[in-house]
Protein backbone atom coordinates (compact mmCIF):
# COMPACT_ATOMS: atom_id res chain seq x y z
CA UNK A 1 0.00 0.00 0.00
CA UNK A 2 3.35 2.54 0.19
CA UNK A 3 3.47 2.35 -3.36
CA UNK A 4 0.70 4.66 -3.46
CA UNK A 5 1.44 7.94 -1.31
CA UNK A 6 5.06 8.73 -1.37
CA UNK A 7 7.25 8.01 1.90
CA UNK A 8 5.09 6.11 3.19
CA UNK A 9 6.74 2.34 2.29
CA UNK A 10 9.56 3.72 3.87
CA UNK A 11 7.73 4.64 7.18
CA UNK A 12 6.12 1.16 7.47
CA UNK A 13 9.57 -0.41 6.97
CA UNK A 14 10.83 1.15 9.79
CA UNK A 15 8.13 1.52 12.19
CA UNK A 16 7.18 -2.18 11.58
CA UNK A 17 3.63 -0.96 10.84
CA UNK A 18 1.21 -2.29 7.94
CA UNK A 19 -1.41 0.60 7.18
CA UNK A 20 -3.83 -1.97 5.52
CA UNK A 21 -3.22 -4.61 7.57
CA UNK A 22 -2.57 -3.15 11.25
CA UNK A 23 -3.75 0.77 11.57
CA UNK A 24 -6.67 1.23 9.35
CA UNK A 25 -9.20 -2.02 10.90
CA UNK A 26 -8.72 -1.02 14.28
CA UNK A 27 -11.07 1.77 12.97
CA UNK A 28 -14.55 2.12 12.72
CA UNK A 29 -14.56 4.40 9.48
CA UNK A 30 -15.85 7.66 11.32
CA UNK A 31 -13.72 10.38 11.62
CA UNK A 32 -13.78 14.52 12.71
CA UNK A 33 -11.47 17.05 11.82
CA UNK A 34 -11.51 19.83 14.78
CA UNK A 35 -10.34 23.31 14.67
CA UNK A 36 -9.91 25.71 17.20
CA UNK A 37 -9.70 29.57 16.52
CA UNK A 38 -6.57 31.80 16.52
CA UNK A 39 -6.15 34.27 19.48
CA UNK A 40 -3.53 36.40 18.37
CA UNK A 41 -1.05 35.41 20.51
CA UNK A 42 0.57 32.40 19.04
CA UNK A 43 4.20 31.87 17.68
CA UNK A 44 2.85 30.48 14.88
CA UNK A 45 -0.60 31.46 13.08
CA UNK A 46 -1.44 27.26 13.02
CA UNK A 47 -4.61 27.00 14.96
CA UNK A 48 -5.12 24.44 17.45
CA UNK A 49 -6.34 20.93 16.01
CA UNK A 50 -7.76 17.43 16.78
CA UNK A 51 -8.59 14.65 14.64
CA UNK A 52 -10.93 11.95 16.20
CA UNK A 53 -11.53 8.93 14.65
CA UNK A 54 -14.34 6.54 16.02
CA UNK A 55 -12.78 2.73 17.66
CA UNK A 56 -13.51 -0.54 16.18
CA UNK A 57 -10.87 -2.59 18.53
CA UNK A 58 -9.88 -0.18 21.00
CA UNK A 59 -6.66 -2.53 22.38
CA UNK A 60 -5.61 -3.02 18.90
CA UNK A 61 -5.24 0.76 18.54
CA UNK A 62 -3.57 1.20 21.73
CA UNK A 63 -0.94 -1.77 20.50
CA UNK A 64 -0.54 0.37 16.91
CA UNK A 65 -0.14 3.72 19.29
CA UNK A 66 2.72 2.11 21.39
CA UNK A 67 4.49 0.86 18.08
CA UNK A 68 4.24 4.44 16.35
CA UNK A 69 5.77 6.26 19.96
CA UNK A 70 8.32 3.71 19.89
CA UNK A 71 9.27 4.43 16.48
CA UNK A 72 9.06 8.25 17.30
CA UNK A 73 11.95 7.49 20.07
CA UNK A 74 13.91 5.42 18.45
CA UNK A 75 13.99 7.19 14.91
CA UNK A 76 12.60 11.12 15.45
CA UNK A 77 14.52 11.24 19.23
CA UNK A 78 11.60 12.49 20.51
CA UNK A 79 10.89 11.72 24.54
CA UNK A 80 6.63 11.06 25.23
CA UNK A 81 5.45 12.49 28.41
CA UNK A 82 3.22 10.11 29.80
CA UNK A 83 0.04 11.76 32.23
CA UNK A 84 -3.15 11.17 33.58
CA UNK A 85 -5.71 13.40 33.02
CA UNK A 86 -9.71 12.95 34.33
CA UNK A 87 -8.64 9.37 34.79
CA UNK A 88 -7.27 8.87 30.85
CA UNK A 89 -3.68 8.16 30.01
CA UNK A 90 -2.94 11.20 27.45
CA UNK A 91 1.13 10.58 25.65
CA UNK A 92 2.71 14.15 24.42
CA UNK A 93 5.72 15.03 22.37
CA UNK A 94 6.65 18.36 23.92
CA UNK A 95 9.20 20.33 22.03
CA UNK A 96 7.64 19.47 18.27
CA UNK A 97 6.90 22.71 16.14
CA UNK A 98 6.84 24.86 18.92
CA UNK A 99 4.16 22.95 20.39
CA UNK A 100 3.40 19.38 22.27
CA UNK A 101 1.53 17.27 20.05
CA UNK A 102 -0.27 14.45 22.15
CA UNK A 103 -3.02 11.84 21.58
CA UNK A 104 -4.84 9.79 23.77
CA UNK A 105 -7.74 6.82 23.38
CA UNK A 106 -11.09 7.83 25.75
CA UNK A 107 -13.35 5.29 25.52
CA UNK A 108 -13.87 4.41 21.88
CA UNK A 109 -12.14 7.17 20.13
CA UNK A 110 -8.74 8.18 19.65
CA UNK A 111 -8.15 11.48 19.44
CA UNK A 112 -5.05 12.83 18.60
CA UNK A 113 -4.33 16.60 18.45
CA UNK A 114 -1.67 19.17 17.88
CA UNK A 115 -1.56 20.58 21.55
CA UNK A 116 -1.50 19.08 24.72
CA UNK A 117 -4.10 22.17 25.95
CA UNK A 118 -6.37 20.72 22.59
CA UNK A 119 -6.35 17.55 24.21
CA UNK A 120 -7.74 18.29 27.06
CA UNK A 121 -10.20 20.28 25.82
CA UNK A 122 -11.59 17.64 23.61
CA UNK A 123 -11.45 15.09 26.65
CA UNK A 124 -13.82 17.69 28.42
CA UNK A 125 -15.88 18.20 25.68
CA UNK A 126 -16.42 14.59 25.62
CA UNK A 127 -17.56 14.12 29.20
CA UNK A 128 -19.61 17.36 29.49
CA UNK A 129 -17.52 19.47 31.32
CA UNK A 130 -17.34 21.54 28.42
CA UNK A 131 -20.49 22.59 26.42
CA UNK A 132 -20.34 20.61 23.65
CA UNK A 133 -20.76 21.82 20.04
CA UNK A 134 -23.66 19.60 19.06
CA UNK A 135 -25.69 21.51 22.10
CA UNK A 136 -24.66 25.31 20.53
CA UNK A 137 -27.94 27.05 18.98
CA UNK A 138 -25.60 28.20 16.14
CA UNK A 139 -24.40 24.91 15.06
CA UNK A 140 -27.62 23.05 15.73
CA UNK A 141 -29.60 25.59 13.32
CA UNK A 142 -27.15 25.07 11.11
CA UNK A 143 -27.03 21.77 10.97
CA UNK A 144 -30.59 21.55 10.82
CA UNK A 145 -31.17 23.34 7.51
CA UNK A 146 -28.68 21.37 6.22
CA UNK A 147 -29.70 17.67 6.70
CA UNK A 148 -26.43 16.49 6.29
CA UNK A 149 -27.56 12.57 7.16
CA UNK A 150 -24.50 10.42 5.60
CA UNK A 151 -22.68 13.31 4.44
CA UNK A 152 -19.62 15.17 6.06
CA UNK A 153 -20.46 18.33 7.52
CA UNK A 154 -18.04 21.22 7.71
CA UNK A 155 -18.81 24.36 10.10
CA UNK A 156 -17.52 27.37 10.82
CA UNK A 157 -18.39 29.42 13.80
CA UNK A 158 -18.79 33.13 12.52
CA UNK A 159 -17.31 34.60 15.83
CA UNK A 160 -14.42 32.76 15.91
CA UNK A 161 -13.80 32.34 12.28
CA UNK A 162 -13.93 36.33 12.03
CA UNK A 163 -11.29 36.38 15.03
CA UNK A 164 -9.39 33.95 14.07
CA UNK A 165 -8.76 36.08 9.96
CA UNK A 166 -8.04 39.18 11.95
CA UNK A 167 -5.77 37.43 14.36
CA UNK A 168 -3.72 35.75 11.28
CA UNK A 169 -3.64 39.04 9.70
CA UNK A 170 -2.24 40.65 12.58
CA UNK A 171 0.43 37.87 12.57
CA UNK A 172 1.41 38.72 9.30
CA UNK A 173 2.00 42.37 9.61
CA UNK A 174 3.72 42.09 12.26
CA UNK A 175 6.18 39.59 10.41
CA UNK A 176 6.13 41.35 7.47
CA UNK A 177 7.40 44.38 9.18
CA UNK A 178 10.71 42.25 10.28
CA UNK A 179 11.56 41.29 6.88
CA UNK A 180 12.93 43.53 3.89
CA UNK A 181 10.70 41.80 1.10
CA UNK A 182 7.87 43.46 -1.12
CA UNK A 183 4.19 42.71 0.72
CA UNK A 184 1.97 40.57 -0.44
CA UNK A 185 -1.26 42.33 0.32
CA UNK A 186 0.44 46.01 1.60
CA UNK A 187 -1.07 46.75 5.11
CA UNK A 188 -2.44 49.82 3.99
CA UNK A 189 -4.84 48.03 1.70
CA UNK A 190 -5.57 45.87 3.84
CA UNK A 191 -6.69 48.40 6.58
CA UNK A 192 -8.67 50.60 4.25
CA UNK A 193 -10.03 47.67 1.38
CA UNK A 194 -10.79 44.22 3.52
CA UNK A 195 -11.29 45.39 6.75
CA UNK A 196 -14.31 47.31 6.09
CA UNK A 197 -15.40 44.31 3.84
CA UNK A 198 -15.23 42.32 7.09
CA UNK A 199 -17.62 44.17 9.06
CA UNK A 200 -20.69 42.86 7.51
CA UNK A 201 -19.64 39.15 8.17
CA UNK A 202 -19.78 39.92 12.39
CA UNK A 203 -23.34 39.50 11.40
CA UNK A 204 -23.14 35.97 10.25
CA UNK A 205 -23.45 33.41 13.31
CA UNK A 206 -22.48 29.94 11.89
CA UNK A 207 -21.71 28.72 8.43
CA UNK A 208 -21.91 25.32 6.96
CA UNK A 209 -21.29 22.86 3.78
CA UNK A 210 -22.54 19.13 3.63
CA UNK A 211 -20.88 17.00 0.98
CA UNK A 212 -22.42 14.07 -0.68
CA UNK A 213 -21.83 11.47 -3.46
CA UNK A 214 -23.74 9.89 -5.61
CA UNK A 215 -21.99 7.39 -7.84
CA UNK A 216 -19.85 10.00 -10.00
CA UNK A 217 -21.70 13.29 -8.88
CA UNK A 218 -20.40 15.23 -5.80
CA UNK A 219 -23.67 17.31 -4.33
CA UNK A 220 -23.03 20.70 -2.08
CA UNK A 221 -24.93 22.23 0.00
CA UNK A 222 -24.39 25.15 2.19
CA UNK A 223 -25.77 27.60 4.42
CA UNK A 224 -25.02 30.70 5.90
CA UNK A 225 -26.91 31.59 9.33
CA UNK A 226 -27.61 35.22 10.05
CA UNK A 227 -30.17 35.59 12.38
CA UNK A 228 -33.41 38.35 12.24
CA UNK A 229 -32.45 41.63 13.34
CA UNK A 230 -34.76 43.03 15.98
Amino acid sequence: EGDHFPGLAGWERASGLSLRREILPVFAGSWGLVFGGLTGEEFLPVPPFALVGRLADREGAAGVMDRITAWAVLEQGLRPVREDYRGIEITSFPGVFFSDPAYALPEDALVVAGSREMLRNIIDHRSGRIPALENDPDFRRVRSELDPGGRALVYLAGEGFLRSLRAGAEWYFAYQRLVPEEPVIPESCYRDKVVPLLVPLENIRGAGAAFGRNKNVVNIDGFLYIPESD
